[in-house]
């Protein structure tokens, strides 16, 4: 009898745990934006950072919480308070890196329509134009100047992680 009974409970036991599952909802990847503390320039005249020599601030500039949105099509993020003012106040040719739970997934630069200098070698950022909490994302400078560069703004990891959150437009 001893036997069947433990038999009969590990049945059920199996049965009721077989159905249950993490519910990963509450899990979702940070998306953020750091400035640099430290980086090296690629070379005289090329707009791009060398990934080795970076070292990323000690707190984002934009945390995960203050991205209202990212529309990827456009690839133009919506910041909240305070992050778009820190987003507003990056000076032209500052670079800044878009990591996913605190790696880097690409080095930019800021950008502004205004500036007569060139940017081919990185994702730009221009922080002024499309509105006061809003900062748009381009291959190189002027918008779209080289389409050889490897587009990081639609990164099938960015995008989940924002899609997960709600944050994709």
């Amino acid at each position: 009898m001893k036997l069947r009974t433990c038999i009969l409970l590990l049945m059920a036991a199996s049965a009721l745990f077989s159905h249950c599952c993490k519910d990963d909802s509450s899990t979702h990847t940070r998306v953020e934006i750091f400035g640099l503390q430290s980086f090296e320039w690629e070379g005289p005249g090329i707009c791009a950072v060398r990934p080795g020599s970076v070292v990323l601030e000690s707190s984002a500039l934009v945390t995960n919480d203050d991205i209202v949105s990212y529309n990827d099509s456009q690839a133009l993020f919506e910041f909240r308070e305070p992050s778009a003012q820190n987003i507003r106040n990056l000076s032209p040719r500052t670079p800044f890196a878009l990591t996913l739970d605190g790696e880097v997934l690409f080095i930019g630069v800021v950008m502004q329509n205004i500036m007569s200098s060139t940017c081919f070698e990185s994702i730009t950022m221009e922080n002024l134009t499309y509105g006061p909490r809003r900062a748009k994302l381009e291959l190189g400078y002027p918008s779209g100047i080289n389409p050889s560069l490897e587009d990081k703004r639609k990164d099938a990891a960015l995008l989940a992680a924002l899609r997960s959150q709600g944050k994709l437009r």
